[in-house]
């Protein structure tokens, strides 16, 4: 017996289906049942390309206001851009290379 769990709902839920199918979900489960829906972005190249694309919009306009950044401090705004770049860019080939593999 599951701890916590009533007794007698190892065999029937109260609809008298067995436990653990679609129209009875598992005691455990509760009555949520989370929907079969495929995911938007399987390989996560899509979402890589946007991410590193705004930080590199980004990283051109820190460039841009480079002056006003150091003057009020705030010049490594600017390698929080370019970290994110670079960092997107070694995603981006993580991501192919998990595409191309198939996983």
């Amino acid at each position: 017996m599951v701890l916590g769990a009533r007794p007698g709902l190892e065999s029937a839920s109260m609809n008298g289906m067995p436990v653990g199918t679609p129209e009875a979900p598992h005691p455990e489960h509760h009555h949520f049942v989370q929907a079969p829906v495929r995911p938007l972005d399987e390989d996560g190249i899509a979402a890589t390309i946007t991410g590193t694309a705004l930080f590199a919009l980004v990283t051109v306009v820190l460039v841009i206001m480079r002056a006003r950044l150091d003057a009020a401090g705030h010049g490594w705004w600017l390698w929080v851009g370019v970290t994110g770049v670079a960092v997107g860019g070694i995603g981006y080939l993580y991501c192919r290379r998990r595409a191309a593999r198939g996983a």
